[in-house]
């Protein structure tokens, strides 16, 4: 049975089936006024809405907003966090790299004090002595020397919250917790009749204890003391560079004790490697301990370079040659800590410098002009290496210039400077100034050596300088005193051996020459230089077959060596192969572009195959480069002959 639908609750206002059947019996007018009321009703439900709606995306946007700030206020605790972490971490690894020594407050007698030497000004006297030191070693080391810095006493105090530590005390602590600095304290005491004592208290050391009646030579040799044991490799270093060459070999002697890893052994043999030679001139003992080192640890690029140190002093270039190479390729991360970076830099780039002198490389840029390769060095020091290099290339104006360049920059290293003007004079023909140049070497090597062994110098100066004097006197035409002087030479020594050889084939001796240098060929089968002798000597006789195989050979010695390639286009003139020696003048000239008898020979090849403008332009170029008087008569030929 079906029921009446009940009226709405709102009555006959309400929008339900019940109030629409009202309506329909209901008069107009109430029809009328009830769609009003009810799109009045309607409206003030839209405008009701809406301003819910407002309120609605008003509340969403701030609930958003909120939102985005929470997100972005744990976002900046996140990072301050890891800010906080990364400082703490970066703190901590600062902390754990200190080294060196931390000079703290000094107690002096009161009559010190009243003199105005107080605990202050004595600990600051040794803080500015040991950095004196420090800054001696950082000049003249491979390793990097230990900081010395004063006790901070004196900090402002600003206090970590609710520790009631400073910021500079936590920072200390954490150093003394990490790090491996040491800790310096002095006492002085009056020992009576003026003299006086100074003890140094350091960490875990034996007091050090220095006696005298000067203030400042006390304070000087206690602080070497102190440097010592802080750095006991860079005290050698030190001693060394202010010409205490004595001190600075027993100083590498007590390292050999005292080194733990195997990488400090070497070290230590290598230290005593140079400080053997600079000390006693016995070159052969300190090769035989640089070998030793070596031996120990075949990584340690530091004990190569000091043994080819003491090789090349002693005149065995092949053993030179040899450690030099075995150089290149070692890691940095091989080396010791104090020796990578700047260090290391230096021994590869001296390496390279080693390799292209002793090859004839003396065009190379990387070996001859790095700012590596002159280990603490200024350009008046370093220019006359590139002298000698650029008259060694046959271009004589380029190396007065270098000359004229490097007095101009400053203090010029004598024995550097007479060595280069000697290669210079010799490639011009100018034998009596070469002479010269060679006896004011070794005058100013032995003023600038007069704190090594005496003994060193004479050896050196054996390897170094004899030969070239005696070559030189040999083309002077004296032939009694280039052998005297040659004669005392050591055996075994390459580039005597070689000027043997030269000063034989300047007598007319080809027989004597070709003996000194076959043996010097044996001796050092790697260097080219007796090679290319040989073989200009067998060009002159005319045996151009001969001679281009010790061409070949030096040039597969020294590939940049421009000497034999040009000869080796001479030889080919010879046999009447100019068409194939113009590809030797060719190469020749990347080694030696500013060469002038390379492009007159050139010249000369491509006017045999009848490539005239070439030719006169080859001409050309030797017409405006150095030149012998013999050379500029036979180019005047050449070129009045090509009209």
């Amino acid at each position: 049975m079906s029921e009446e639908p009940e009226e709405s609750a709102s009555g006959p206002t309400g929008n339900g089936p019940a109030a629409w059947a009202a309506l329909g019996a209901a008069s107009r007018a109430k029809a009328d006024r009830f769609l009003d009321e009810q799109t009045e009703l309607v409206r003030l439900q839209k405008e009701h809405l809406h301003e819910q709606r407002l309120l609605l995306l008003s509340h969403l946007k701030w609930r958003r907003f909120d939102d985005q700030m929470k997100g972005a206020l744990q976002i900046m605790l996140v990072a301050l966090g890891a800010v906080v972490i990364v400082a703490v971490a970066a703190a901590m690894w600062n902390a754990s790299q200190s080294d060196g020594l931390v000079i703290e407050q000094f107690s002096v007698p009161p009559a010190m004090a009243a003199k105005g030497i107080t605990g202050e000004a004595a600990a600051a006297d040794m803080t500015g002595k040991l950095s004196a030191v420090h800054d001696v070693v950082t000049e003249n080391s491979f390793s990097r020397a230990k900081d010395v810095s004063a006790g901070r006493h004196d900090e402002t105090h600003v206090e970590i919250p609710e520790t009631g530590v400073s910021v500079a005390e936590a920072w200390r602590m954490l150093r003394d917790w990490l790090g491996h600095e040491r800790h310096v304290a002095g006492s002085f005491r009056e020992l009576g009749n003026g003299r006086i004592a100074l003890t140094l208290i350091m960490d875990d050391t034996a007091p050090i204890v220095v006696e005298g009646s000067n203030v400042d030579a006390v304070e000087t040799e206690a602080a070497e003391k102190a440097f010592a044991v802080l750095d006991p490799v860079n005290i050698v270093n030190y001693l060394t560079a202010v010409g205490r060459y004595a001190d600075a070999m027993q100083a590498a002697e007590r390292f050999v004790s005292l080194a733990e890893t195997t990488a400090q052994r070497s070290d230590s043999y290598a230290l005593w490697c140079y400080t053997t030679a600079y000390a006693t001139g016995d070159l052969d003992l300190a090769i035989a301990r640089g070998r030793i080192g070596v031996t120990i640890d075949p990584q340690l690029a530091v004990t190569y370079l000091q043994l080819r140190r003491a090789e090349v002093d002693r005149g065995f270039d092949e053993a030179a040659l040899r450690d030099s190479r075995a150089l290149l390729p070692l890691q940095e991360a091989d080396q010791l800590p104090a020796h990578r970076g700047r260090g290391f830099a230096e021994m590869r780039a001296l390496a390279d410098y080693s390799i292209a002198l002793l090859l004839g490389d003396f065009g190379n840029p990387a070996a001859w002009q790095s700012e590596a390769r002159c280990h603490g060095c200024t350009l008046a020091r370093k220019w006359p290496f590139h002298a000698e290099a650029t008259a060694r290339q046959h271009d004589v104006r380029g190396a007065w210039r270098w000359l004229a360049a490097a007095r101009a920059a400053g203090d010029v290293d004598s024995s550097d400077e007479a060595e280069a003007r000697y290669y210079a004079h010799a490639e011009a023909g100018d034998w009596g100034a070469a002479l010269d140049d060679t006896r004011e070497g070794v005058r100013a090597f032995a003023r600038e050596s007069t704190a090594t062994s005496p003994r060193y110098i004479e050896a050196v100066t054996a390897t170094r300088f004899a030969p070239l004097q005696a070559v030189a006197e040999a083309h002077l035409g004296d032939f009694a005193t280039a052998h005297r002087m040659i004669d005392a030479t050591p055996a075994a020594c390459v580039p005597c051996d070689t000027a043997r050889g030269d000063i034989a084939l300047l007598a007319g001796s080809t027989a004597a020459a070709a003996y000194w240098y076959a043996r010097t060929v044996s001796e050092a089968p790697s260097i080219p230089f007796a090679y290319a002798n040989w073989g200009a000597m067998l060009l002159r006789e005319g045996r151009s077959g001969a001679a281009i195989d010790k061409f070949s050979l030096a040039n597969q010695k020294g590939p940049h060596f421009a000497d034999p390639l040009e000869m080796w286009g001479e030889a080919l003139m010879q046999e009447n192969r100019s068409d194939l020696a113009l590809a030797k003048f060719e190469e020749a000239n990347r080694y030696a572009p500013n060469w002038g008898r390379l492009h007159l020979e050139w010249g000369k090849a491509l006017g045999y195959v009848g490539r005239l403008d070439e030719s006169r332009k080859q001409l050309g170029a030797a017409a405006s480069l150095d030149l012998s008087n013999a050379e500029k008569v036979e180019l005047s030929r050449i070129r009045a002959s090509h009209g």
